[in-house]
């Protein structure tokens, strides 16, 4: 009898394709900034140039205790943004 597995080695071509149907939805997808990304990038700007937020500085209330939960991401996201632009934003986006 004769086994047909070939060592788990699967041809090039079909990884290439396997790959491309993975990564092809990415090219169809709106890439539009919601209003949340501002809200972010303001916040990862606030603590990259002055440090953790205790109070919220950017609402209508004095003295308002506020965590900012989202800090990494908000400084991760505001130096993508401050090198390259929404550019930079989109394809860190696509990659993650």
């Amino acid at each position: 009898m004769r086994d047909n597995y070939n060592g788990g080695s699967v041809p090039g071509w079909q990884t290439a394709v396997l790959y491309a149907v993975a990564f092809i939805g990415m090219f169809f997808v709106w890439h539009a900034m919601n209003n949340d990304i501002w809200f972010m990038l303001n916040g990862g700007r606030y603590v990259a140039e002055h440090g953790f937020l205790y109070t919220d500085v950017f609402s209508v209330h004095d003295n308002l205790a506020y965590v900012m939960q989202q800090w990494l991401s908000a400084v991760i996201f505001w130096e993508i943004y401050e090198c390259w632009g929404q550019a930079g934003l989109f394809v860190f986006e696509s990659v993650m």
